[in-house]
């Protein structure tokens, strides 16, 4: 099993405090993950796919979960 985290950090979200916005997004991603649950979507292809938003609510990026 293999895990991807993939984050663009080119919106505004991110202008004034990169580091800030870059770990409130990781720390929501993986408090999701320790509570379980259906925190994942799964694909077509059996892999799994969260997609991951900065405070403006724009989705940047995507964690997949590879089986």
């Amino acid at each position: 099993m293999k895990t991807e985290i993939t984050i663009d950090m080119d919106t505004a979200a991110f202008a004034d405090a990169p580091g800030d916005e870059l770990s409130r997004i990781l720390r929501n991603l993986a408090n999701e993950m320790r509570r379980g649950g259906d925190w994942i979507d799964i694909g077509p292809n059996g892999n799994g796919y969260k997609s991951l938003k900065d405070g403006n609510g724009n989705t940047v990026g995507f964690a997949t979960l590879y089986s």
